[in-house]
């Protein structure tokens, strides 16, 4: 084989005197022995061809011309893992880069999309899919080389008959099932997608339902900016552990062409309804009602999702740690990522965003210290709410009501004065008008135009209004209410207010942007002035599109006033019946209590 077979031989044989020392390996058969070792033998040369590069080796013949060919597809049986970990059961979303780069077939789009371009499912599943494109590769493989020759065979039986062989042999492939296993238990595999230059890594905790509703949607459209997302599901534990008495839903098989996988599909990875001990949907009677078992219920929340969390993020991908990456929530997740200790991540930790809570002392929050940043005051912020929040905002919602019956500070409904009075270096409040507790159904595209923006600079996020300024067609939609920007300290917090949206959630931003096209169409509409445009207009075409805006944006209309409407009556409900909060500290502290990091790693800073 060569100088280079020599090498890989030379380290075979240096991995089997590892293994020979190693007293934990388990006994292997004969027959799993024999081809196991042929297997080996096979890899070595192959590498061996691989490293020479010769013209006409495997390397000209398959290792990027045959490989880039090869796209697995979704609807092949995949065998799950018997003992599934929790990094094999959270879910990966790629964009359109990685999906190419790991010769994939895509099972998702974003809205607007024509086609699909994106890739989504669990971790589990992608190792199993790329475990048959590399059996396919290998077939190939052995196809051109033919049988193991007789002389080759007869030399591993000559070696299986040496006791001393044999054992190290034995040894050898104990260890080699030791790597595999320590393997599945990060995302190491994932280093491929170094080369396939993605915009950043996001690692994305889930409200209190799990990836359904507006989880699934911003991670689409995360991913559809270019981000790798990372998202730990709560409700997927696995089931040979007690973990599952927690939280628990049946989990669909990985999506394939025949499924629905609309943008507004609120559920497309669960096949049954939640169950577990900790499983709730926040009614402020039930709360009310037994304050200590909410507490108590809320805090075990934040422990379980703040150790998937750290155990995630220590299992990121190398490349992922060396370019940095964004931690984001929503609901009990955003709750999760504002509380969450991140200092011992350093400078790996580029920009956090807290997606529909508040940032303050609540009902969610056992503490007025734990209605506060738990990370580092110098990593970028972002904090996205709706004034008609019906769980957090500040009018008329679950935690205004528990507040009130309890006599704690008046509600902001955002996090503007948490996050000043911590000094934060850089960080934007949006409060979006009569946005509700899931904001796509309202502000979806002003969600993309700040995500477009946080992510490519994540650390000018508090100057957003002057970069929206730059592009006419996005100034009209935010208005400065506070700033820190004339102060002397190094803090720079804005709070801004989004307006409403002139054109419906529905409709994607290349559709906007066609409509700009319209003559006075645009303008007209920021100056509330848009049923003058159909004078303007040119053509049945353009007449068609702006009916259909106006049909959308009645939808929309309805749907907020119904959830409106709601939210009143459950308030009304609530104030008629006179029950209070009262607030009970836990006896002892947890072990978690005293697991706060007091400085920032600044090793890897």
């Amino acid at each position: 084989m060569g100088a280079a077979s020599s090498i890989f031989a030379s380290d075979f044989d240096r991995l089997a005197l590892e293994a020979e020392k190693d007293p934990t390996t388990a006994d292997v058969s004969d027959d799993e022995l024999r081809e196991t070792c042929i297997e080996l033998r096979a890899s070595i040369k192959a590498a061996a061809s691989i490293v020479q590069g010769a013209p006409g080796s495997r390397l000209d013949k398959l290792g990027l011309r045959v490989k880039a060919q090869l796209t697995v597809q979704n609807n092949v049986k995949l065998e799950a893992p018997s003992k599934p970990n929790i990094i094999d059961n959270s879910l990966l979303f790629l964009p359109a880069k990685a999906v190419d780069e790991l010769g994939l077939q895509p099972n998702l789009d974003d809205k607007g999309d024509e086609e699909r371009t994106l890739w989504c499912g669990r971790v589990w599943q992608l190792r199993a899919l790329l475990a048959k494109t590399h059996k396919a590769i290998s077939e190939h493989v052995e196809a051109q080389d033919g049988s193991v020759a007789p002389e080759r065979q007869a030399e591993v039986d000559e070696a299986m008959a040496d006791p001393v062989k044999r054992s190290r042999f034995q040894r050898l492939i104990g260890k080699w099932r030791g790597t595999c296993l320590r393997r599945r238990q990060n995302l190491d595999f994932l280093n491929e997608l170094r080369w396939a230059n993605l915009k950043g890594t996001v690692v994305y905790a889930h409200g209190s339902g799990g990836m359904v509703g507006d989880n699934t949607r911003i991670c689409r459209m995360l991913c559809g900016q270019g981000l790798l997302v990372v998202a730990p599901d709560g409700f997927a534990y696995p089931p040979n552990t007690s973990m599952i008495r927690f939280r628990c839903k049946k989990i669909k098989p990985l999506l394939v062409d025949s499924d629905d996988v609309d943008y507004w599909n609120n559920d497309l990875f669960y096949g049954s309804a939640a169950v577990g001990d900790l499983t709730y949907n926040t009614n402020a009677g039930d709360v009310l009602d037994d304050p200590e078992a909410f507490n108590d219920l809320y805090e075990k929340c934040y422990q379980l999702r703040r150790a998937d969390l750290h155990y995630v993020i220590k299992r990121l991908p190398h490349y992922a740690k060396l370019q940095g990456f964004f931690l984001g929530g929503t609901s009990e997740g955003a709750m999760t990522i504002a509380r969450f200790d991140d200092q011992r991540y350093g400078g790996q930790l580029i920009g956090r965003f807290i997606n529909s809570f508040s940032v303050e002392y609540n009902y969610f929050t056992p503490t007025p210290e734990d209605g506060m940043l738990g990370g580092q005051i110098n990593v970028p912020t972002l904090n996205i709410i709706g004034t008609n929040d019906e769980y957090f905002g500040a009018i008329e919602s679950v935690a205004k009501v528990v507040a009130d019956s309890s006599g704690d500070p008046a509600l902001e409904g955002h996090g503007y004065a948490t996050l000043v009075s911590q000094g934060c270096t850089s960080a934007l409040v949006a409060v979006l008008d009569e946005g509700v507790h899931g904001p796509c159904v309202t502000h979806d595209n002003f969600l993309r135009e700040v995500f477009n923006v946080f992510f490519t600079r994540p650390g000018a996020i508090h100057h957003l209004p002057d970069i929206f300024k730059l592009e006419p067609s996005k100034a009209w939609m935010l208005q400065t209410v506070q700033s820190t920007a004339d102060d002397t300290s190094s803090c720079n917090v804005t709070h801004v207010h989004v307006n409403k949206m002139l054109f419906p959630s529905q409709i994607s931003q290349r559709e906007i942007d066609h409509m700009r096209n319209i003559q006075g169409l645009w303008f007209s509409k920021v100056k509330n002035t848009h049923k003058t445009a159909l004078s303007r207009i040119h053509g049945p075409s353009d007449a068609y599109k702006l009916f259909n805006v106006e049909i959308e944006m009645e939808k929309q209309r309805e749907s907020v006033e119904q959830k409106k409407t709601e939210i009143r009556k459950m308030i009304t409900t609530l104030k008629d019946s006179g029950k209070s909060f009262t607030r009970v500290k836990p006896e002892k502290n947890n072990f978690y209590s005293q697991d706060k990091k007091r400085t920032v790693n600044r090793s890897i800073a």
